[in-house]
C-alpha cells in the first residue's frame, strides 16, 4: 500500500520522481501572495506550542472544523489551545481527500519527522512531541523561512500599514527577501461608509494628507504606495467583484461627486459604487504601471452567469491600454470554474502586438481554489491551452501560517507528475533536461523573471535541518531511476 509518507508521494512514474526529486525539490521558493504576520518576521518569533504556530491564524482550518461542525469554542473562542487542537485533530480524519488531509500530513513529517496519522487518539502524542521541538531555533520564523527555502516572498499590506516591521525585517540577518505588496482592501467597500470612513480616517494619519476630496484621497494612496516602493514592494494586489458587469466611463469630476457622497456617509448606489471602483483602480493600475509594478487582479465574477462576457474586465484594459500605461498584469480567479472565462479575455489581449522585452505583461495565474489534484491539473491545462506553459509562473501560497508553504510542494509533485505521465506515455520528448528545466522555470525562475524582485540567499543550509526529507532520494536511487526510464 502506497503511504504519503515516502519519498515518492504523488510521484506515479519514474520520470516524474526523477523531475521532482532533481529539478522541483532543490528549486527556491519565491512566495508572492502571502498573509504570514510580519511582526513575527521582524522578531524571529518562538511559538509557545503547536496551536500558535499553526493553527490559531489558519482560516482553511477553521473552515474545515466548522464544517465538521465544532463548535466556536474549540475553533477561535475561550477554549485552551490543546482543546482547539484536539478538535482540529477530531476533524481530520474527515478531510480525507481534502488538500488539508495531504498537507496537514506533509507538514507535520516535513517539520517535525511525525508520521502518525493525526486523529483524536494520535492527537495527545502528536501534539507532545511537536511541542519538544519549537524551542530549536529552526522553529522560529526565520528558521522555518530558511529551511524551506524561502527565498522572497511578499506579504498583503494595506496602505494604512506603517511598514515599521518590514523595515525591522530589513535590518536583520534574515536571508529572506521580505517585501510588502499593496493591498488596498476597503476600495471594494466604498459605499459603505461604516467600513470606508474609519480606514479613510487611518489612511490620513498614516499619510499626513488631508482626504476630504477625491484628489487629497489619491495623493494619500499615491504617497503610500511610494512608501512600498521605496522598501522594495513592486507589486499590487486588488480583489475585484464589479468586473463582469458593464460599467459606464467615470469622468474625474463625476468620480468627485460620488466620492463626497461616500466620504459624508450619504447613500451611494451600486452603480456609483462601481463607477467610484474603477475610477481608482484607473488611477492605481498607471501608478503601477510608471513605476514598473506588476498588479495582481483577483477577479470574481458577480454571480453564476459563467457564459457572459465580464465587460468590466475589458473595459478595465481597454482603458489602461489607450493611454499606454499597461502593467504586467498578473490574473487569478477566485474559482476555478471562473478561469476559463477570465482567461478567453486575456487570450484576446494577447493576440495584440507588445513591445516588451521577454514573456507578454498579461499573464494567467492559479485559481485561489487550486489545491487538489483535479484543481492543479486543470489549471495546468488551461494554461497549456490558452498560453505557453513553460511561461507559468507557478503558485503563491497565500498562506497565513508559517508552515503552509508545503502548498508549493503539494503543487510541484502534481506538476511533476502530469510531465512525468506526460514523458512516459510519448505525449512529451524524453528528454530530461529539457522537461526538467520547465519544471525548474515553472517553479522558480518564472517567477523571479516576472516580478523582477531581488531574492535572497540561494546557498541556504541543507533543508529541513538534516532531518532525512521526505522530498529527498540519495544519487544510487536518482541512478537506478535514471537506468530503469532508459
Amino acid at each position: 500500500m502506497n503511504s504519503f509518507h515516502t519519498p515518492h508521494f504523488l510521484l506515479t512514474t519514474e520520470a516524474a520522481r526523477e523531475l521532482y526529486h532533481n529539478h522541483a525539490a532543490p528549486s527556491p521558493i519565491f512566495d508572492f501572495r502571502c498573509h504570514l504576520p510580519t511582526a513575527q518576521i521582524a522578531a524571529n518569533k518562538r511559538f509557545r506550542n503547536l496551536y500558535e504556530l499553526w493553527i490559531e491564524h489558519d482560516t482553511c482550518k477553521h473552515r474545515a472544523m466548522r464544517a465538521n461542525g465544532i463548535p466556536e469554542q474549540f475553533v477561535t473562542g475561550e477554549a485552551s489551545d490543546f482543546e482547539k487542537f484536539l478538535a482540529f485533530a477530531t476533524t481530520m480524519p474527515y478531510t480525507m481527500r481534502h488538500p488539508l488531509y495531504h498537507c496537514t500530513h506533509l507538514e507535520l513529517y516535513r517539520f517535525f519527522g511525525i508520521t502518525r496519522v493525526l486523529d483524536e487518539h494520535s492527537a495527545r502524542a502528536v501534539w507532545d512531541a511537536a511541542n519538544e521541538q519549537l524551542s530549536s531555533p529552526e522553529m522560529f520564523t526565520h528558521g522555518l523561512l530558511e529551511r524551506e527555502n524561502v527565498v522572497a516572498l511578499c506579504t498583503m499590506e494595506d496602505p494604512i500599514d506603517t511598514l515599521l516591521h518590514h523595515q525591522t525585517v530589513r535590518e536583520t540577518d534574515l536571508g529572506t527577501q521580505v517585501y510588502p505588496a499593496f493591498a488596498p482592501r476597503m476600495l471594494r467597500y466604498v459605499a459603505e461608509a461604516q467600513r470606508f470612513t474609519p480606514w479613510l480616517e487611518s489612511l490620513e494619519s498614516v499619510s499626513g494628507e488631508d482626504c476630504s476630496s477625491l484628489v487629497g484621497f489619491l495623493t494619500a494612496l499615491e504617497q503610500r504606495h511610494d512608501c512600498f516602493h521605496q522598501l522594495g514592494g513592486r507589486l499590487s494586489c486588488y480583489r475585484l467583484n464589479m468586473l463582469d458587469r458593464t460599467i459606464p466611463p467615470c469622468p474625474e469630476g463625476r468620480a468627485a461627486a460620488i466620492y463626497e457622497k461616500a466620504r459624508a456617509g450619504a447613500t451611494v448606489t451600486p452603480a456609483e459604487a462601481d463607477q467610484l471602483s474603477m475610477h481608482i483602480m484607473l488611477v492605481l493600475a498607471r501608478l503601477d504601471s510608471d513605476r514598473g509594478w506588476t498588479t495582481q487582479l483577483q477577479l470574481e465574477a458577480c454571480d453564476d452567469r459563467a457564459t457572459e462576457t465580464p465587460e468590466g474586465l475589458i473595459a478595465f484594459l481597454s482603458a489602461l491600454e489607450s493611454t499606454e500605461q499597461m502593467p504586467r498584469v498578473l490574473y487569478s480567479a477566485a474559482r476555478m470554474g471562473d478561469s476559463e472565462l477570465f482567461a478567453s479575455v486575456i487570450a484576446s489581449f494577447l493576440q495584440r502586438s507588445t513591445d516588451a522585452a521577454g514573456p507578454h505583461p498579461m499573464h494567467l495565474g492559479a485559481a485561489w481554489d487550486y489545491l487538489e489534484r483535479a484543481g492543479v491539473e486543470s489549471q495546468l491545462n488551461l494554461f497549456s491551452r490558452i498560453s505557453l506553459l513553460r511561461r507559468f509562473i507557478g503558485v503563491a501560497s497565500d498562506a497565513s501560517v508559517f508552515l503552509s508553504f508545503s502548498r508549493h510542494e503539494f503543487f510541484r509533485r502534481h506538476l511533476c507528475n502530469m510531465l512525468g505521465q506526460d514523458m512516459e506515455n510519448g505525449t512529451m520528448p524524453g528528454d530530461m533536461e529539457l522537461v526538467g528545466k520547465m519544471v525548474r522555470e515553472i517553479c522558480f525562475e518564472n517567477t523571479h523573471q516576472y516580478l523582477g524582485m531581488e531574492v535572497g540567499n540561494l546557498g541556504f543550509p541543507k533543508r529541513h535541518g538534516g532531518r532525512d526529507p521526505v522530498d529527498l532520494v540519495d544519487e544510487a536511487t536518482l541512478a537506478a531511476m535514471r537506468q530503469s526510464r532508459e
